[in-house]
Order: structure tokens, then C-alpha cells, then sequence
């Protein structure tokens, strides 16, 4: 049985408990941008799963877990639908799912219909290049637009390159209103590069990560990405955190941009990313 979280006392305890097993961050349990269920069997929690809102105004993450001795019972299956379910309704056109690198959670991101790859956990405790703050400014609420479809189409842009279903329609996709209060909520951590030709590029953090980097189609391989990177970079360690830390792709040539700011891998995991059409 699967539900989903409430807020009340009585399913905390069940995920608490649960993050005995795989860790928590009990500051999302009451954060509007998260939505946790829980799986209960026989009257137990056996295992959890949540959706977070993602860069884009229409993506989102998910990530599921199961006790080991209550897999292959269907319970990760029944989660993920429940929650693929109601982000549906919320307008999801992107779900992505980052998981341990095991060839079992890889399986089972095909049997779900997810597209599987590879990414890499990247970490940076000092910058090695100079950070130039030049053009780079806050995001503010009339730059939504632009800059959801700049992040849109050049993060699909790049995941279509490495084999990941998005057609040229995805790719020129304008994003609607719908996310705006989640734009607004993060709005002191998004920056934009903005030169004579307009916002050229954009990026956000979210505590010590990079939740994303993303240059205008026509604009790249010009710096601008780099320049950004550094800026968050420097925008992270200064807010008192030792290391700042991003993911990348398997493929993606923004690796390259990363290991020049200062980025090294430390991990590598598995993800998936679904389409809803």
C-alpha cells in the first residue's frame, strides 16, 4: 500500500525510521517543493519515495527506496506510479532518477520506461581559475521566461545528443506560467549572464550544489558557461560551505568546462529520465 505524506506525526515516524536505513534530510519533509509517500506492508514502512521540482518550470526529480529484504515485490514500481501519477496532474512534462550505479536499479529504469544512463557526482573545494562577476547579476521575476526556455531547450539540446528521446519540438518547447512560484521561491539563487544580446546565460544553486548551468543554443562555446560555473562556485564557498558540488552527464562535453573551474568527480551513479507526452 502506498500513501502519501501528509505532514502528520504518526507517517513522520514511519520515514524517520526508514532513514535509518537511507538518510533523510528531515528539512524537506515540510518543504512544499518536496512530496513524500510512504510503502506499507503489513502494517510497516518498508520503504519511501519523493518528487522535487527540478530546473525547468516542468521538471522534476524522483527518488525511491526499498528495504532490501521487501524488493522484488513491487513496492519501488507502486511508488514510483504513485508519484509519476501526481505529477501528472501538476503538469510534469520531464522526470529524472538519480540512483545508486547497480546494474538492478539500471534494469529497473528500462522496465519503467526510463531512458538509463550515466552521470557523475563532481566536487570543488577551490576554484582555479579567476571569477569574473562582470555581466553576471540576481535573476528577477520578469527574466522568467527567458530563462526557463533557455535552460529547456539547452539542457534537452544536450541530452538528446547523448541518446535521450527529445525531438526538435521538445527542444523549441516554450514553458508556460505554471511554475513561477517555484521560480519566485528560488529567486535569490539564480543568476543570470547578460550581455548586449540579452540573458545569454543562467544558472542556480541550491545550498552547497549547482543545480544547473545553461547557455542560449547560438551562444556557446563563447565562455559564458564557464564564467557562470565559477561564479556559483564562488557564490557557494562564500556563503560558508567547504565544497561545492554538481552532476554531469557521461558524454557532456560541460565536463570539460567543470575539471577547468575546479570540479573533479568523486562518484559515479545511475540516472533515468522518463518523457510524459
Amino acid at each position: 500500500m502506498i500513501i502519501r505524506y501528509d505532514k502528520s506525526n504518526v507517517l513522520r515516524k514511519e520515514l524517520l525510521q526508514l532513514s535509518d536505513c537511507y538518510p533523510i534530510d528531515m528539512q524537506t519533509l515540510d518543504d512544499d517543493a518536496y512530496q513524500y509517500y510512504l510503502a506499507i506492508d503489513k502494517n510497516n514502512g518498508v520503504g519511501y519515495g519523493y518528487w522535487f521540482v527540478g530546473g525547468g518550470v516542468d521538471n522534476y526529480g524522483i527518488f525511491v527506496f526499498v528495504r532490501e529484504e521487501h524488493r522484488r515485490k513491487h513496492l519501488g514500481s507502486e511508488l514510483l506510479h504513485a508519484m509519476e501519477k501526481d505529477l501528472v496532474k501538476r503538469g510534469a512534462k520531464t522526470v529524472f532518477c538519480d540512483h545508486e550505479f547497480q546494474k538492478t536499479s539500471q534494469e529497473f529504469m528500462r522496465t519503467e520506461g526510463f531512458s538509463a544512463s550515466v552521470a557523475y557526482l563532481m566536487a570543488c573545494h577551490k576554484i582555479k581559475i579567476p571569477v569574473n562577476p562582470n555581466q553576471i547579476r540576481q535573476a528577477r521575476k520578469e527574466d522568467f521566461s527567458e530563462i526557463m526556455h533557455i535552460w529547456t531547450s539547452s539542457y534537452r539540446n544536450m541530452l538528446r545528443s547523448l541518446g535521450h528521446p527529445f525531438s526538435e519540438e521538445d527542444i523549441e518547447e516554450a514553458s508556460d506560467e505554471s511554475g513561477i512560484d517555484d521560480y519566485l521561491r528560488t529567486l535569490s539563487d539564480r543568476f543570470v549572464l547578460e550581455t548586449e544580446a540579452g540573458i545569454v546565460g543562467e544558472g542556480e544553486i541550491s545550498e552547497n550544489h549547482i543545480g544547473g548551468v545553461a547557455v542560449r543554443i547560438g551562444q556557446q562555446n563563447k565562455g559564458y558557461g564557464t564564467r557562470l560555473t565559477a561564479y556559483l562556485t564562488h557564490e557557494i564557498l562564500s556563503r560558508g560551505y567547504s565544497e561545492a558540488f554538481l552532476y554531469c552527464e557521461e558524454g557532456n562535453p560541460a565536463k570539460y568546462v567543470y575539471e577547468k573551474v575546479g570540479y573533479c568527480p568523486t562518484k559515479k551513479i545511475g540516472t533515468g529520465i522518463k518523457m510524459f507526452r
